[in-house]
């Protein structure tokens, strides 16, 4: 009989009670008791729906809702703590990378170097929750900034690409940024633009061990510069005394600008010991207001040497102003100062195939500035110097000329020697010129002229050899030698780098006494940065010495060309051994070469992994690595359960110790690591530790039959 059935039976014994209860009776009320104490709640009260669904069910049935209810409470503690489990927190953050220059004012026709500030102003989206501010310096940090400016209109840019290295959040880096403003540029606003690159990690997992994701960004940035409206001077003529004399010097200058110069002071500062201005070799005058299309003389004073002669001596010019503005300007130049040739026969030029200890022709040029003509003309010379003689060691010479017209151009030309030791400056010679006209016979005019050895001092740089590549340093090596025909005393080279890209650490170079013919090896060592490209550069030899009479000179230069090689990486990363189970942890290995010319030692090695993979060990230290040496790294790799088989990427990088002492830190290199099934079974995929929590579930089929043998009892 079901036990719904047993309930109303008894429910009739009630209405009709007998004196003594039957044992099926006692049984029934003893049933009920046990059915309406589970109804009740936990404070006691009886819960009428529960009560009244036991007394209306019948034995299996309640087994089976038992069980059901067994398997749902299983269910919930194995699976809740993990669906009710708060996500891990992730720090996300990036870079912001802003630009600004200094002092951006230019001038057309200048080529100046503009200081920029390369600024991160960093931004935390999503902080730590264990107060990791190492992660959080690391997302707002741009690494391997590299700038690359961009030519805009009549601003040319001569700077190449440019690293500025590591770059965290609140910090600024200056870079320096070579341009050339057009001569005809129209004064106004405009803007640079500079391209800037980075490396930077958006995303750091703290719930998987290091798990993070690195990004390149590039983004397009610009500066303003300022083309300044200014004056621009022009030189119309300069005139000096003659050799030998005191006098004033003269310049008739023009302000070709398009704005009027201010308060200007016009300073002339001699080159030259054959030029003596003012008191202390310069000499300044005061313009008040000076405007565009206006022409203003200034008169300074001066003297020349009896030996300069009549050739360009060297001057450097400047006016200093301020525009309407109240804005100060500096216009620089540099001019030649010719001294007055006096007379009507002027010297045009002096020449001489005769260096130091040599033999050779001495060539004066005069040239006819009057109106008549001149007859019998003829040129006697004298020097007044030891170290220069005429024909057979003698202090004097005469030519004869003749005729010469007005405008006509005649040279004289005699046999002259300097001394061993003879000096590159001018030698004075004395010269008289005789000449007849239609109302004067035997006229007489007297002029000084200089007269300098030709240096014709030579050096080679042979055999050149570098081992430059970007990135990298490297050695760049030749042999020097002086041809001749002179001895030399204190040689110095230096060697200029073609851009800022390319460093020579120590550019001089001291060579001591070299005598003819002589040759010696020369290194430099010279660093190629990262922003620089391959390719052949052009570089520059500089030479100075002395005479064996102390006289300071220096050579022209020897332009050569050499190659930079492309980059190559400090490291070479290979992945030797990089299998991971789905659900498993395993041990990954990588081989690290050091692909540098030279040793590097105290080498933190750290990985850095990303979902679905992360990392239990991920730093190894090299104590050193010499140069094509290989090193085997073990880190430790774990992939989550739901992995897909496939390749995923891990990233390693390295801080690392120079040759030079230097500490740095490389680029990221990029590894795979494959993902594999794993072998598990049908609970392979689940942790050891979780699957304990699994276990309860074995017993859900068995419940039933447990309630069951409960009964019967």
């Amino acid at each position: 009989m079901s036990g719904i059935r047993r309930g109303a039976d008894d429910n009739r014994s009630r209405q009709a009670p007998e004196a003594d209860d039957s044992a099926d009776e006692r049984s029934n009320r003893r049933r009920k008791a046990s059915l309406s104490d589970r109804g009740r709640s936990a404070d006691g009260r009886v819960t009428k729906w529960t009560a009244g669904l036991y007394e209306r069910m019948s034995s299996p049935e309640a087994s089976r809702i038992a069980a059901v209810a067994l398997s749902i409470a299983l269910f919930t503690s194995v699976f809740a703590p993990i669906f009710a489990a708060p996500a891990a927190a992730n720090v996300t953050g990036e870079p912001n990378i802003s630009l600004t220059a200094g002092d951006n004012r230019l001038s057309a026709g200048e080529t100046t170097q503009l200081q920029v500030s390369v600024i991160n102003r960093g931004e935390v989206t999503h902080g730590s929750s264990q107060g990791n501010v190492d992660a959080e310096r690391r997302v707002t940090t741009a690494r391997g900034v590299t700038v690359n400016p961009e030519s805009e209109g009549p601003i040319t840019v001569r700077s190449a690409e440019t690293a500025v290295g590591n770059l965290p959040d609140g910090n600024a880096i200056p870079v320096g940024i070579q341009l050339s403003v057009d001569e005809n540029a129209d004064p106004g606003t405009y803007r640079i633009p500079i391209e800037v690159s980075y490396e930077y990690t958006p995303f750091i997992g703290e719930r998987g061990q290091n798990s993070q994701r690195d990004e390149t960004e590039i983004v397009q940035r610009s500066v303003k510069v300022v083309v300044d409206e200014e004056a621009d001077f022009e030189v119309r003529d300069i005139s000096a005394p003659a050799p030998g004399d005191t006098g004033a010097v003269e310049l008739e200058l023009t302000n070709a600008g398009e704005a009027a110069a201010n308060d200007a002071v016009v300073s002339l500062e001699s080159l030259t010991g054959d030029l003596q201005l003012g008191a202390t070799g310069s000499s300044e005058a005061y313009v008040d207001r000076w405007e565009p299309g206006e022409n203003r003389t200034v008169t300074l004073s001066g003297s020349v040497t009896d030996g300069a002669g009549i050739r360009a001596l060297p001057a450097s010019l400047s006016v200093e102003y301020t525009d309407d503005n109240d804005v100060p300007f500096t216009s620089r130049s540099t001019v030649g100062v010719t001294p007055d040739t006096g007379g009507v026969l002027a010297v045009a030029e002096v020449d001489s195939t005769a260096g130091p200890g040599e033999q050779g022709e001495i060539g004066i040029t005069l040239e006819h500035t009057g109106e008549e003509s001149l007859e019998d003309v003829t040129v006697d010379l004298t020097s007044r110097e030891a170290g220069l003689t005429f024909g057979a060691a003698s202090n004097s010479a005469s030519a004869y000329i003749g005729s010469i017209e007005p405008g006509e151009q005649r040279t004289v030309t005699v046999g002259g020697q300097f001394a061993e030791n003879a000096r590159t400056r001018g030698y004075a010679v004395d010269m008289a010129i005789g000449y007849d006209t239609d109302e004067t016979t035997g006229a007489t005019q007297r002029n000084t002229v200089g007269v300098v050895p030709d240096d014709d001092q030579t050096f080679t740089f042979e055999n050149v050899d570098s081992s430059l590549r970007v990135s990298q340093d490297g050695t760049l090596r030749g042999t020097f030698t002086n041809v001749g025909p002179n001895a030399v005393e204190n040689v110095v080279v230096t060697l200029d780098p073609p851009n800022q890209n390319v460093e020579v650490l120590e550019p001089q170079v001291a060579l001591g006494d070299l005598d003819s013919g002589e040759s010696v090896d020369v290194s430099f060592d010279v660093e190629v940065a990262s922003a620089a490209r391959a390719g052949p550069r052009q570089f520059s030899l500089r030479t100075n010495y002395e005479t064996l009479d102390d006289d300071e000179r220096q050579a022209d230069p020897i332009q050569f060309r050499q190659s930079v090689e492309p980059r190559r990486d400090v490291f070479g990363v290979e992945a030797r051994n990089t299998n991971v189970s789905a659900g498993e942890e395993s041990r990954i290995v990588l081989a690290v070469t050091n692909q540098r010319n030279e040793t590097v030692t105290d080498v933190s090695a750290k990985l850095f992994a990303s979902s679905p993979l992360s990392t239990s060990d991920d730093e190894a230290y090299i104590a050193e690595l010499e140069p094509g040496e290989t090193v085997e790294v073990p880190f430790r790799v774990s992939a989550s359960g739901s992995a897909m088989q496939k390749d995923y990427p891990v990233s390693v990088d390295f801080q690392y110790v120079d040759a030079a002492g230097e500490t740095r830190l490389s680029e990221s290199y990029r590894v795979p690591v494959s993902v594999q099934e794993s072998g598990g079974g049908l609970f392979g995929s689940v942790a050891p530790a979780s699957a304990v929590g699994f276990a309860p579930l074995l017993l859900v089929p068995l419940a039933p039959l447990a309630l069951r043998l409960r009964r019967r009892r």
